[in-house]
C-alpha cells in the first residue's frame, strides 16, 4: 500500500494541506525501511486489557504499526517489543502488578527487556494530525535506530528491569 491509499483510505475527504504533509512523512517513514526484511522486522503487541479498541481502531493500529516497520502480533508471549498503554498523566507502573501478569511477564519482550509504556493520546489517530503523531510516535519506538521524533518521555517511555 503506498502513503497515498493509506492516508485516502483512513481520510477519504482529508483537507488538502493536511493530505500533503501526511503523505510526505509517511513516504519517509516508508522510504527509510523499505529495504528491512520481514524477517528483521520486530513483532509488536499492543496490551490492550486496559483500553478497549473497536474493529476499526484495530486495523489502523495495525496499518500504523507496520508503517513503523514492524509486524503486528497478537499474542503476547511471542512479542518482541510490548507496547503497554497508560491513560494520560503521569507515568505510573506497579512492578508487582507487571511482575504478576504472565501474559506480561512470560513474554519475550519482557525476557528482552522491550516493555514499553506508550500514552493512550499517542494511539488516537482519529484526525490528520493526531495520525501523524501517532505513525511518528510508534516509528520511534519500533525502529529507533532510523527515526527519533522527540517524543520519548512525553509519549512513550521505555520500561527498564534494570535497576
Amino acid at each position: 500500500m503506498t502513503a497515498f491509499e493509506f492516508i485516502r483510505s483512513v481520510f477519504p475527504k482529508i483537507r488538502t494541506e493536511y493530505e500533503e504533509l501526511l503523505i510526505e512523512q509517511t513516504d519517509i517513514i516508508l522510504h527509510k525501511l523499505k529495504f528491512i526484511d520481514a524477517e528483521d522486522r520486530p513483532h509488536v503487541h499492543i496490551k490492550k486489557s486496559s483500553i478497549h479498541f473497536t474493529a476499526g481502531q484495530n486495523s489502523l493500529l495495525n496499518s500504523l504499526i507496520q508503517i513503523a516497520g514492524g509486524i503486528p502480533i497478537e499474542d503476547s508471549l511471542e512479542a518482541d517489543l510490548l507496547l503497554l498503554p497508560q491513560k494520560d498523566g503521569d507515568w505510573v507502573y506497579d512492578f508487582d502488578a507487571i511482575s504478576r501478569d504472565l501474559s506480561i511477564s512470560t513474554s519475550k519482550a519482557y525476557r528482552d527487556n522491550q516493555l514499553y509504556f506508550i500514552k493512550e493520546k499517542a494511539l488516537d489517530a482519529s484526525t490528520e494530525t493526531k495520525l501523524l503523531a501517532s505513525l511518528e510516535t510508534l516509528a520511534e519506538i519500533i525502529q529507533p535506530q532510523y527515526f527519533v521524533y522527540g517524543r520519548e518521555g512525553e509519549d512513550w517511555i521505555k520500561f527498564s528491569l534494570n535497576f
